[in-house]
């Protein structure tokens, strides 16, 4: 095994602190990354280049100890990479970034096992950080641009278009698992006339309080996407049966007609829900957007023939 005295016959001393600097620099704009979008990817970048840093620390070390925790760290470290490569968003670029890195810390800790290779693994470790590093800068550009692209400006829910995408991913599982999947669609009730009564603004702040409400009332993995205008899908996973989503139902319901204000204007909003199931009323998206929308148009026509006592603006 490589001992210090290796190290510095190759004249590897210096590579090798730079290269826990680079190692500690990524890890620490990772974390900052990841304290701030919390999300899986950002995450296990944070964790990659730590276990990069702790590796190549553990691995010029004297003693077996140290050594198996260097071999430790980096396999931790190629195992975040592959599931980065698994997750990745940004298409063949960002995979064969996450692939060369994972690749380059299981070869430093393959050449730890080895006498006389302590500059190649010093290599190797610096490598697979600056990669890491070049993939978080990557990861980060495009998670932004598709911030644009993907997500509703005003209620910062899903868009249509990641809503399909979305859509399509879930059904994909479903079909592999022979899990239901339960397809929410809501729209409100004479949205037309907040509009008028109360103006665009105050719309616009509705619908954006609404969807965030819609949001709170679901769990982490379900989906909230604004179709167009007033009009709401909501993905559920892990659905239920039809009681379960029932209960769902009235839970999002409940949340979104509490009321609204805003500048000193009260609105009320109401809203109709139509539901569909997958395998039973389809089984790809439009067959469920069909049977979603015809029970939302049931609905609509139910909550009309209903009194309101409240009018959806009240100055």
């Amino acid at each position: 095994m490589p001992s210090s005295e290796t190290l510095f016959a190759f004249g590897s001393e210096t590579l090798g602190v730079a290269g826990i600097g680079a190692a500690v620099a990524v890890a620490v704009i990772a974390s900052t990354q990841a304290a701030i979008k919390k999300t899986r990817q950002t995450l296990m970048h944070s964790g990659a280049p730590w276990m990069q840093a702790a590796g190549l620390t553990f691995g010029v070390q004297l003693g077996n100890w140290p050594t198996w925790l260097g071999i430790a760290c980096l396999l931790v470290s190629a195992g975040l990479h592959v599931f980065l490569v698994r997750g990745a968003p940004a298409g063949p670029q960002l995979r064969w970034l996450n692939g060369t890195a994972a690749a380059c810390c299981a070869a430093a800790s393959a050449s730890l096992l080895v006498p006389g290779l302590s500059l190649l693994f010093v290599a190797l470790v610096v490598v697979a950080s600056l990669l890491c590093g070049i993939a978080l800068l990557w990861a980060s550009h495009h998670a932004d641009t598709l911030d644009v692209a993907r997500i509703d400006p005003l209620t910062l829910v899903a868009n249509r278009r990641l809503l399909d995408e979305l859509a399509e991913r879930a059904l994909a599982a479903a079909r592999r698992t022979q899990s239901p999947l339960t397809l929410l669609l809501l729209d409100f009730d004479d949205f037309r006339r907040v509009n008028e009564t109360a103006g665009h603004d105050a719309a616009d702040a509705m619908l954006a309080i609404s969807a965030r409400r819609m949001c709170d009332a679901l769990r982490g993995h379900d989906v909230v996407g604004r179709i167009d205008g007033d009009r709401f899908a909501l993905l559920l996973t892990h659905g239920g049966g039809l009681e379960q989503t029932d209960q769902v139902i009235e839970r999002i319901r409940k949340a979104v007609e509490l009321p609204v204000m805003h500048e000193g204007t009260a609105m009320f909003p109401r809203v109709s829900i139509g539901s569909a199931q997958y395998p039973a009323d389809g089984e790809h998206l439009p067959d469920l957007i069909l049977g979603a929308d015809g029970r939302l148009g049931k609905d609509k026509s139910r909550r009309r023939a209903m009194p309101d006592p409240m009018h959806a603006v009240v100055g």
